[in-house]
């Protein structure tokens, strides 16, 4: 584990996922390490953060079979994975730390996320809120699903849909609200996924109303309704939420994405509304972005939202109930 100390800075743990297993292209695996080579430790100590690099949560190599069923084997190395994610997710915040985890594909979030709810309700208070920053919803079950990709199903999961992947990660105490749950930017939502979202009760601020409104009023509502009453909320940032001219290296991409300029305004207020308590940001595909440039917008998307966590040592409210 590498560490960079700056003094009253509130501590980043940078944790990898560095899973392929989710979907059918393979070199999100590579993911975490190229955000990493692309400075991010670098870039985020100039913000005056203490940082420590936990390392890759391991996953197994298992080949994923042919047809809409993934396969008992690539459905069991999921489990594993997500649920070590889970643990040190859940960990790192109770020891008062800010859990940045990297991928890898969005399955991972089931395991993030759920730790984050794990954590709260470890301490008697309710699960934060969840902001979903994706062209996609992710949020199939295995009856609704088109493709049986485990990385469009962890939302679903955490919103109470049954998984069997992500069943032993998720559990009851890691589930998250649907009514302080937010999707922003999509432009690909399967017909079942529509249907579970609308049933949930989840405010989906797709790319088609981020147009007509624009990219500040649309965050300025889903930043009310994920922050609730308790000022609290996580984020999972994919990568193909922005137009696939701006980040091409995605394993997933859909057109009449955010642009550079929608993306930076929208992570600024992240940033400046101070609730944000834990960051995926997923879906790097190196394989498919030859000169780095989605990688270093990963970098540059997690240092924007973090900025605020050098300006304070008690960033994250849970931080004082453990230390009291």
């Amino acid at each position: 584990m590498r560490s960079e100390t700056r003094r009253g800075s509130q501590p980043v743990v940078i944790v990898g996922a560095p899973s392929g297993l989710g979907g059918r292209c393979r070199g999100t695996g590579g993911g975490p390490t190229a955000i990493r080579a692309a400075g991010l430790e670098r870039r985020l100590r100039s913000r005056g953060l203490f940082t420590n690099d936990y390392g890759d949560v391991f996953v197994r190599d298992v080949a994923r079979q042919p047809g809409l069923d993934p396969g008992a084997a690539l459905a069991c190395a999921v489990s594993d994975f997500t649920r070590e994610l889970r643990t040190i997710v859940r960990g790192t915040i109770l020891e008062g730390s800010f859990p940045l985890v990297l991928g890898g594909e969005h399955s991972l979030a089931a395991g993030s996320q759920a730790g984050v709810g794990a954590a709260y309700r470890a301490l008697g208070l309710d699960a934060p809120g969840l902001i979903w920053f994706d062209a996609h919803a992710d949020c199939n079950d295995e009856t609704s699903t088109p493709s049986g990709n485990l990385h469009g199903m962890p939302l679903g999961a955490l919103l109470g849909l049954d998984v069997a992947a992500f069943r032993g990660c998720v559990g009851a105490d890691g589930r998250r609200d649907p009514r302080r749950t937010v999707c922003v930017a999509q432009r690909d939502i399967d017909p079942g996924e529509r249907e579970h979202l609308d049933r949930l009760g989840v405010r989906v601020f797709d790319g088609a109303e981020v147009r007509r409104r624009g990219i500040d009023a649309v965050m300025a509502e889903a930043l009310v309704l994920a922050a609730g009453r308790d000022g609290r909320f996580s984020m999972s940032f994919d990568l193909d939420s922005l137009d696939p001219s701006v980040a091409p290296g995605v394993d997933c991409p859909v057109e009449h994405g955010l642009t550079l300029d929608d993306v930076r305004v929208a992570l600024a207020m992240v940033a400046d509304h101070g609730g944000l308590v834990q960051l995926d940001v997923v879906e790097v595909n190196p394989t498919k972005d030859p000169d780095g440039r989605t990688a270093a917008l990963a970098v540059e998307a997690a240092t924007t939202m973090l900025a605020r966590l050098a300006e304070s040592d008690e960033i994250l409210p849970v931080r004082r109930h453990v230390a009291g």
